[in-house]
């Protein structure tokens, strides 16, 4: 039977609302369309081996020999000499892959593309915990998936941007807990055992979100959470479970030795020899700055005018202790690295999410009054 016309306004109506309700979901959630093209513009670089990093090679090397011994703690190099510079979590994303895909160039990749996307998703909760503007979180979606150097770590199977997704991970529950008081399991999760697999994957900057944290709740007590609110036990013993579970297993399977390569990489041999590096670290982190966020640091120069002046003096009073966390978060790390006498200024990329976001909230306000002032 051929339905009549009023048979059929039911069945527009239907289609029609359907509509509406995808073009709000759309609105409701641009950050996620944002991470999809991110992602989906990147993809083809993982197969791209004109981009390939030196630094790789000891990671799917490491991640091939674990599934060909079946000594999934132990790394090695492709000579067969262990290799205890970088914990064994990066290792694991790699073999796990493998397993799913097969062994390629794709599979080691891919895993690092998603945590580069995490990256992208944990800035805009970080933004909208601290800020609670729409507007100003998906801007800073779009300031920090344009930068140089989350485009170039999330193609690259090297720790690095896994590291830096589990400390954003970190400092999301943190300012969760502090800035909105928000004492969830879930919260202290993010908090806790992001900080603890970051120490898994790359070492001991994973540290640096707790003790930031802790620092704030002492200093700032009067407006955030205290420090008795950042505890939580049962999540914090699990967390260093996680955290100390391969070093426990090196050093019953290899002895003390195992644990001082790890140290001597993280800490003893980035700290020797003539300290004049100091000077081009501050340099070239400084200038890194501007570099990685081109072009919106192009922007920046009308924050140097009266005006931009202005604003971002209106903006810091008006979130003093979100405009405390991204700088003292900035701050951190810059003193952390430019002590160290190896210079990478990818290094410094995980304060970059939390810069993006004041840069672009600033952004958004000086747009605003602008053309409030022209109408």
């Amino acid at each position: 039977m051929i339905p009549t016309d009023d048979q059929q306004i039911p069945a527009l109506k239907t289609e029609s609302a359907q509509g509406w309700r995808d073009l709000a979901w759309f609105w409701r959630n641009p950050h996620l369309i944002l991470i999809a093209f991110y992602f989906l513009v990147l993809l083809p670089m993982t197969f791209n081996e004109v981009r390939y990093h030196g630094d790789e090679l000891f990671y799917t090397d490491g991640a091939m020999g674990m599934i060909q011994t079946g000594d999934y703690v132990t790394p090695y190099y492709s000579s067969g000499i262990t290799r205890f510079r970088k914990p064994v979590f990066a290792y694991w994303t790699i073999a796990a892959s493998y397993k799913i895909f097969g062994i390629s160039l794709f599979a080691s990749r891919i895993p690092f593309l998603l945590a580069g996307c995490l990256v992208v998703w944990f800035t805009y909760k970080i933004s909208f915990s601290l800020l609670h503007r729409k507007r100003e979180a998906v801007a800073a979606v779009v300031v920090v998936f344009s930068n140089i150097q989350l485009l170039t770590l999330s193609t690259r199977s090297t720790p690095d941007i896994l590291q830096f997704s589990f400390l954003m991970a970190s400092l999301y529950g943190f300012s969760n807990i502090l800035f909105n008081r928000s004492k969830t399991t879930l919260n202290y999760s993010y908090a806790y055992l992001g900080s603890a697999l970051a120490i898994a994957t790359k070492g001991l900057l994973g540290i640096f979100p707790v003790l930031f944290a802790f620092l704030l709740s002492f200093t700032r007590r009067r407006t955030l959470a205290g420090p008795r609110d950042l505890i939580h036990f049962r999540i914090i013993l699990i967390a260093a479970g996680v955290a100390l579970l391969w070093f426990i297993l090196i050093f019953f399977k290899h002895g003390f030795s195992s644990i001082t390569g790890f140290l001597g990489d993280q800490v003893t041999e980035r700290m020797s020899g003539s300290k004049f590096y100091v000077v081009e670290n501050i340099l070239a982190y400084l200038w890194a700055l501007i570099r990685h966020f081109a072009p919106w640091s192009i922007f920046l120069a009308l924050l140097a005018l009266p005006e931009g002046k202005e604003k971002v003096s209106n903006f810091v009073r008006a979130h003093k202790d979100a405009s405390i966390f991204i700088i003292g978060w900035y701050a951190i790390m810059f003193l952390v690295f430019i002590w160290a006498n190896i210079k990478r200024t990818r290094y410094l990329f995980p304060a970059y999410p939390l810069i993006a976001i004041m840069l672009s909230a600033v952004l958004v306000r000086i747009m605003d009054e602008g053309y409030r002032t022209e109408l």
